[in-house]
């Protein structure tokens, strides 16, 4: 019996221990407030009004109101104009356009901002309930939409198209004919109108209108409409809605949608999704448009009474466009604000929908014989959405914001955008690319793709301190960070993790503009001048086939990558670490270090590829067959070192990896779930032994660590800010750390007996990529038996599931918490969660549900402070945050429990700084 497609899919988030990264919710997207003099400050709020003056008191209700107001006091300012928004929800039907006419004047910006630390959520979905049990586990609730619906949130967690195992097809059917005078054609041509596979693999659907055909192959990426299902001898024959269906079969089979070539190749992947007949596994959903009903198999840990479910409806959020370079859209900021649950139905080509392409997110809208896209300059394709499209513009920043669950890119900065910055970002979720610089038809500049004295190669793009993780997750042959043609990029210190094909594209053209294939082509000389420096990219290349962590195309003049480090790439096959692909060429590649890679660290697929004219040095590799870059001409190739027993890595290498990722000021934005590592699975040293105990995570933990030469170590431990130890002991003293060798004295308080209950020890600690954690104990010591450690990187988190719950409360699953699971049932007098050691700040954020506004107590060694808590509309899946300034000692006891008159709340995390 054939397997599900998605159970590939799952792998892909499974594969390392990497993978297990999960963002936070967003509580410190704070807003860098502007420092320049204010003209006038405007407030909104969910429960405002656009009948108001925009005051504090009394807010507006809405962005596109904000946005009309300051056009009416923006033609001559003396100091920013700022819109403050308050936390909650602000639903959004469809996007808001803002042009030359938005823009800040004398040099002063107009920013749209969170108010203080409150957390503002742009909405792009309308939330579902009244749910109802249809049979077993598929529940049923009214949705009213006219369009397919092909996303779907449930508590924070992304469910998928219902969806039918791997088919291999039979070839094709029926005959399309194109006469070459269409609007969505550039020659005349024919192809298939059908394809064929065998009738036990494709089934019968009420409503095959609604049934969409996928394809994976290779690095391409196909999704069609179906226009109904046929019989045909033994073969079931799937009928593409045209002319989407020709445009798909129109793309060279060795680049694109292989339906009926190379004798039904294993390699190629075909699936139906979206008809009801095909929901059979949990997380899977379908929307019949006729009845208005949407149909859901919930998961094992979901109560659909409380399940917050988001139906995405708003198909973008932000449009920012002006008309000509001389009136471009300009000083424009958007900082703190989260963007989610928007929706994308496809790409539309007369009234067929689809989304296919060769690579990348340059999707095909025009049929071209033959399918060569070189040959007509790109002129087929047009770049998939965005949540936020940025062009013809100038000085716009998109600064700590959130974007997560999104159904197509998240944000894109396309033709003729200059002096304009990415920095801060955190991306979650994302369908599609999560940054998108650039378009394709900058081939040639001029040439008429775009209106007169509009066209130009986007130019000083900073994207910077940006924090990706899961992109790319339904369209994989998209990048997480896609860069088309560019002048002057800046794109550094971003954290990339979890990347189904390439995590960095940079460039467009291949040798086709290059002057080698063709006679008569112009060869393009428009990317120069860019700087790929100090990103860290973890687990890339994990689905696709034939890219690299760093993947380049055609000439860049001037351009470098450097102090990069790339990690674990490659789960199917040929994933490189750096792949200089057509045509790349005069750039420098120095000082990255590159691991864990099942191609190359550095490939050329061939002399065809005509790649030249690198400089390529000092680079820290792992694994090489010493033929890296060997098609490569007029090449240096200088002082590549290998260093076979890595990690640890030389001083010069590490020092590389501490530089790459977040700065310092951004690990914020990075909190992640704990990376755990269980005792038991450790190396075990002098007498060092696992053993049972029903109280220990897994039932298992590590004893006898408490005569000298006894140890537990651990390898390859990723780069963490923070270490949590589980540990018992009757004892209190030090136990001493070695972190690659270097010894820490660490100070444990008894926990009263060698087992269950566990304590938990909080260490603030650089531990650099790689690292060997060593527990060991020396003279002088204490004895611990440990259950396991957990590092993680960025702000120091206290998971609730590890604090000491007194009265009531209780641990309980939730997969919209940050690491599955919270404590419930704080909502009765001496209901409380304690955490004791730690660590000293300035400032604490809850992550919590409630679905009533109070207060409620938090106990700092003894003294009470009463936290304001808003309502966040439930008990589960709907958390919100709130942020306090306090001073918190180190070892500090921390205790929220509930006092007389407190509300009642759900706790998910604690998040220090």
């Amino acid at each position: 019996m054939s397997s599900k497609w998605p159970l590939t899919r799952k792998r892909f988030i499974m594969v390392s221990l990497f993978t297990l990264l999960v963002y936070a919710i967003a509580p410190f997207l704070h807003a860098e407030k502007a420092s320049a003099a204010v003209q006038a400050s405007y407030y909104v709020a969910p429960n405002g009004s656009d009948t108001n003056p925009g005051t504090l008191g009394a807010p507006f209700r809405t962005l596109d109101k904000a946005r009309q107001v300051v056009r009416t006091i923006n033609g001559n300012m003396s100091g920013d104009i700022i819109v403050n928004f308050r936390g909650g929800q602000y639903p959004f039907a469809g996007p808001v356009s803002f042009d030359q006419a938005d823009s800040g004047t004398n040099g002063y910006r107009v920013y749209y901002q969170a108010y203080q630390d409150e957390v503002p959520v742009f909405n792009g979905g309308t939330k579902v309930t009244g749910w109802t049990q249809t049979s077993g586990n598929i529940y049923q609730a009214t949705l009213t939409r006219s369009s397919k619906l092909r996303t779907l949130y449930v508590n924070g967690k992304r469910a998928i198209m219902a969806r039918g195992s791997e088919m291999a097809p039979q070839g094709g059917d029926g005959t399309y004919t194109i006469n070459g005078t269409e609007s969505w054609a550039l020659s005349s041509g024919s192809t298939y109108s059908g394809i064929k596979f065998n009738a036990s693999d494709l089934g019968s659907y009420a409503r095959p209108s609604d049934v969409e055909l996928v394809n994976q192959v290779g690095f391409s990426f196909h999704i069609i409409g179906l226009s109904d299902l046929a019989t045909s001898g033994s073969y079931r024959v799937a009928k593409l809605q045209m002319p989407m269906g020709a445009i798909a079969l129109s793309e060279p089979q060795a680049w694109g949608m292989a339906f009926y070539q190379y004798n039904n190749n294993p390699a190629n992947h075909f699936y139906v999704q979206n008809a009801y007949e095909l929901l059979d596994q949990p997380g899977e959903f379908y929307f019949n448009r006729t009845t208005n009903t949407l149909y859901y198999y919930k998961r094992s840990n979901e109560d659909m009474s409380k399940a917050e479910v988001y139906a995405p409806t708003s198909e973008g959020m932000l449009r920012l466009s002006g008309t000509s370079q001389s009136s471009r859209v300009h000083h424009i900021v958007f900082q703190g604000i989260k963007f989610a649950n928007d929706h994308w139905s496809l790409m539309n080509v007369a009234g067929s929908v689809g989304a296919t392409t060769v690579q990348a997110n340059a999707l095909y809208n025009k049929f071209v014989s033959g399918g060569n896209w070189h040959q007509v300059a790109y002129r087929n394709t047009d770049v998939m959405p965005a949540t936020v499209k940025v062009e013809s513009a100038s000085d716009i920043q998109f600064i700590r914001n959130g974007f997560e669950h999104l159904g197509a890119g998240a944000i894109t900065f396309g033709n003729d955008t200059v002096n304009s910055s990415i920095v801060g970002n955190r991306f979650t979720d994302i369908s599609g690319s999560a940054i998108t610089i650039g378009d394709p038809l900058n081939t040639y500049i001029g040439d008429g793709d775009f209106a007169a004295n509009r066209e130009g190669a986007p130019t000083n793009i900073t994207v910077q301190n940006n924090a990706v993780n899961t992109a790319s997750v339904e369209f994989l042959q998209t990048v997480p960070v896609m860069i088309y043609y560019t002048v002057n990029l800046n794109l550094s210190n971003n954290l990339i993790v979890n990347s189904p094909y390439s995590a960095i594209s940079l460039g467009w053209g291949w040798s086709y503009f290059a002057g080698y294939e063709e006679s008569g082509v112009t060869p393009i000389n428009v990317a120069s001048g860019n700087t790929i420096a100090n990103n860290r990219v973890l687990s890339s290349m994990k689905l696709m086939h034939d890219g690299g962590a760093i993947y380049t195309i055609g000439k860049q003049t001037g351009t470098r990558i450097t102090g990069n480090f790339l990690s674990d790439i490659g789960g199917v096959s040929y994933g490189n670490a750096i792949y200089t692909d057509q045509a790349s060429s005069q750039m420098e590649i120095d000082h990255n270090v590159l691991e864990n890679y099942n191609g190359a660290w550095w490939t050329v697929w061939g002399t065809a590829a005509n790649v030249s004219q690198l400089n390529v040095h000092d680079n820290y590799v792992d694994y090489a067959t010493g033929t890296e870059g060997a098609y490569a001409s007029n090449t240096t190739r200088t002082n590549n070192v290998t260093e076979p027993n890595s990690p640890p890595w030389s001083t010069a290498a590490q020092s590389i990896i501490n530089n790459s990722g977040l700065q310092t000021a951004y690990r914020d934005i990075a909190t992640v779930k704990s990376t755990v590592f269980e005792a038991e699975n450790g190396i075990k040293f002098g007498r060092a032994a696992v053993y049972d105990d029903t109280g220990a995570a897994n039932g298992q933990g590590a004893l006898y660590l408490d005569l000298n030469g006894d140890g537990l170590q651990f390898d390859r431990v990723p780069a963490a800010t923070q270490l949590t130890i589980k540990y018992a002991t009757p004892n209190a003293g030090n136990y001493s750390l070695y972190v690659n060798g270097v010894k820490t004295s660490i100070s444990f308080a008894s926990t009263g007996g060698w087992y269950a209950p566990y304590g938990t020890k909080v260490v603030p600690i650089d531990i650099p990529e790689g690292a060997s954690l060593k527990f060991q104990h020396d003279t002088g010591d204490i004895g611990l038996n440990l259950d396991q450690i957990s590092v993680s990187y960025g702000n120091t988190v206290l998971e609730a599931e590890w604090g000491i719950p007194t009265g009531r409360a209780a641990v309980y699953g939730d997969a919209s918490a940050s690491g599955g699971q919270g404590v419930q049932y704080l909502d009765l007098n001496g209901d409380a969660l304690q955490f004791n050691n730690v660590p000293a700040a300035t400032k604490l954020t809850l992550k919590y549900a409630s679905a009533s506004a109070g207060t409620y107590s938090l106990y700092v060694n003894g003294a009470k402070t009463s936290l304001s808590i808003p309502s966040t509309g439930s008990w589960y899946g709907a958390y919100g945050t709130k942020t306090i300034s306090i001073s918190i000692p180190s070892g500090a006891t921390l205790k929220l429990q509930h006092d007389s008159g407190d509300t009642g709340m759900n706790l998910d995390a604690l998040y220090l700084q």
